[in-house]
This record gives structure tokens, C-alpha cells and sequence, in this order.
């Protein structure tokens, strides 16, 4: 398995959490210009699924 620890020697690498959920949707709510063009949108429960899924 890979260490991502190792994957960058200029930022902090780490598997995101379920308790970065909150931070990520607000992150994602930035993105106007992507969310422009999509009917998606960031919810807490889209992004929960999709750390399951990875």
C-alpha cells in the first residue's frame, strides 16, 4: 500500500475523514463556476457517499 504521507514534500497529505465532511462541503460551495454548469450540488450526504465509495 502506498504512503500518501509521501505523496507531497510541500503539503500535508492525509485520507480525508468523515469528519472533514463539514470543511469539504463548504469548500466545494466556492466552486461557483463548476456548480454553474451542473445540477449537483455539495451536500454533506453526497460527500459521505462518496468517501465510502473511494
Amino acid at each position: 500500500m502506498i504512503d500518501i504521507s509521501k505523496l507531497s514534500k510541500r503539503y500535508s497529505v492525509r485520507i480525508l475523514e468523515e469528519s472533514d465532511v463539514e470543511m469539504f462541503v463548504e469548500i466545494c460551495k466556492q466552486n461557483r463556476v463548476f456548480y454553474e454548469y451542473t445540477e449537483a450540488r455539495p451536500t454533506k450526504m453526497g460527500l459521505k457517499l462518496f468517501l465510502k465509495l473511494m
